[in-house]
């Protein structure tokens, strides 16, 4: 399991750069909502971020207030590409037994955190 926790350190570190640099260059707030909600056009269907999310790990994701709200907002067949119900389920269950993945996890989510 620490091998894995490290991956996923690594995985949500490379992230996290991506979305720092993202929105460095857009000139948006430093922030998961900021950087899941910006679209470049207003006449946009999804934000110009949802490319990105494929990088993110999906623990990360699926324990991200910020992005569940996000997922919400999403058509079914988005939701279900990016990160589907019975995936998100696993990923829950997983959250709330592995004791350090969730704590990987939330040193980097802090207040975004839902477990």
């Amino acid at each position: 399991m620490k091998y894995l926790n490290r991956y996923f350190d690594r995985k949500i570190k490379e992230f996290y750069s991506l979305m720092r640099q993202y929105c460095t260059e857009n000139n948006i707030k430093y922030d998961m909502n900021s950087f899941l909600n910006h679209k470049k056009e207003s006449q946009q269907y999804v934000s110009s971020t949802y490319k990105y999310l494929w990088r993110a790990p999906k623990e990360f994701l699926a324990n991200s207030r910020s992005f569940m709200k996000y997922r919400s907002t999403l058509d079914s067949d988005f939701k279900e590409d990016l990160l589907s119900d019975q995936k998100l389920k696993k990923i829950n269950v997983r959250l709330k037994i592995d004791r350090e993945l969730r704590k990987t996890v939330n040193a980097y989510l802090k207040d975004d955190a839902i477990v």
